[in-house]
């Protein structure tokens, strides 16, 4: 009796062993998952006045040993979502164009950030006000799609609401 005790204790302690934390299951405001890729440190812009359009940045991770592409982002709150890139042209002007897709590195981290690869949210269905949070899912070529809580900072905000 004492034997099937033990090893009753034994397969219990390995079965919580196994299992994931909870903690695992919780996700922060701007943070999200999906097979090789890992998001954080996602936030939108809040729009000031009647702007009909803003911007959003966050860093992904690409822990896989394939690249990874980003191909789309939509959210309810947009008519239209992009992918864009600002970069100065030859002539000194800051420009803006669109993009197909963002590419991420096996193994690699890539920032979307003011001046760079960002996304971009057109026809605003209502102004985006800080402190709250947007529903976006973003679509990649091999994790599929990852939905995640952008909480809304500043107009012209660089980083995430602290």
């Amino acid at each position: 009796m004492h034997f099937r005790q033990l090893l009753f204790g034994a397969f219990a302690l390995l079965i919580a062993a196994s299992a994931e934390p909870a903690t695992a299951l919780i996700q922060r405001p701007g943070e999200a998952s999906g097979g090789t890729v890992r998001i954080h440190s996602g936030f939108a812009r809040a729009t000031p006045g009647p702007a009909q359009e803003t911007a959003a940045y966050l860093i992904i991770t690409n822990t896989g040993l394939q690249p990874e592409r980003l191909l789309y982002v939509e959210t309810p709150f947009a008519d239209r979502s992009e992918l864009r890139e600002t970069s100065f042209n030859e002539d000194g002007t800051l420009e803006t164009r669109r993009l197909r897709s963002i590419n991420i590195p096996p193994g690699r981290t890539i920032t979307l950030a003011p001046g760079g690869e960002h996304l971009v949210f057109c026809g605003l269905s209502k102004p985006l006000i800080q402190n709250e949070r947007i529903p976006v899912t973003l679509t990649f070529a091999r994790a599929g799609r990852i939905d995640l809580s952008l909480p809304v900072s500043t107009a012209g905000a660089r980083q995430p609401p602290r």
